[in-house]
């Protein structure tokens, strides 16, 4: 063999291993980023769902909640996860967050005082992101109960015992006593143990002047 035989191969398999080298960079490089993308995106995943999780171990607050949804709203914006997996944890998000206040909630609405304006915050907040679970709807209508016979039905008492005796309605003050009735719920609350004694003193009070005034 020659030397420019010899030359001649020797060139030619630099440039077959100088193609198999670009093919396999080529290769390497337009798979890295797909790698990279499939990672980034698990891990975003991942992140949005252990926040979600987490939520059932904390004193969970309305603006956790907010915080979690413009999270999940941002990762959605720069196209991070897809708009079914977005809808997704946004419900999720909404159910677990409204099952888990619903019992800080309750928690509150279980000893006296109760924090009025701790609980608001939360019913505003139900309202605002149209929350229809039915712990949250248990927890509204005890607290609709509270605020009824703690500052409703007093009024309505009141205006009941102030009318002239002349118009006296039996049947009024038959439901009015009918409504003096403790929830069970909040039958330790001493405030609502006076409450109802100083209720049903008035309108006992004013029956009696009505039987008087027939006597006349």
């Amino acid at each position: 063999m020659n030397k420019r035989t010899l030359y001649f191969m020797l060139t030619a398999l630099v440039a077959i291993g100088c193609v198999a080298l670009y093919t396999w960079f080529s290769e390497k490089s337009s798979s890295s980023p797909i790698s990279k993308s499939t990672a980034e995106a698990s891990s975003v995943q991942e992140t949005i769902e252990a926040a979600i999780s987490n939520l059932d171990s904390i004193q969970v607050t309305p603006q956790d909640y907010n915080n979690l949804l413009i999270e999940i709203t941002g990762y959605y914006n720069q196209g991070d996860i897809t708009k079914d997996l977005k809808d997704t944890y946004l419900e999720t998000l909404k159910d677990n967050y409204s099952q888990r206040s619903a019992f800080i909630v309750a928690q509150i609405l279980q000893k006296e005082p109760i924090d009025k304006n701790e609980v608001k915050k939360y019913i505003s907040h139900w309202a605002t992101i149209k929350t229809n679970d039915p712990s949250v709807n248990e927890v509204k209508k005890d607290w609709q109960w509270y605020v009824f016979y703690t500052s409703i039905l007093p009024k309505q008492i009141d205006n009941f015992i102030h009318t002239p005796i002349a118009q006296f309605s039996k049947e009024e003050y038959d439901k009015l006593m009918g409504k003096l009735k403790i929830n069970p719920k909040f039958e330790h609350f001493e405030n609502i143990k006076s409450i109802k004694e100083e209720m049903e003193e008035k309108l006992r009070y004013h029956y009696d002047s009505w039987n008087n005034y027939n006597y006349l």
